[in-house]
């Protein structure tokens, strides 16, 4: 199975990515995920 192209793409500014595209939009992790800075701990580990 071959998915077809986006008809633009545009350069991403993060050299890992390359091209996306040109109707996406690019977001820091920051903006999509919050916590409370609570860390968790395995049931499975031995306090």
């Amino acid at each position: 199975m071959k998915l077809a192209p986006y008809p633009e793409y545009k350069d991403s500014g993060q050299p890992f990515l390359g091209d996306i595209s040109a109707h996406w939009n690019l977001f820091r992790n920051g903006r999509l995920f919050s916590g409370n800075g609570a860390k968790r701990r395995s049931k499975n580990v031995e306090a």
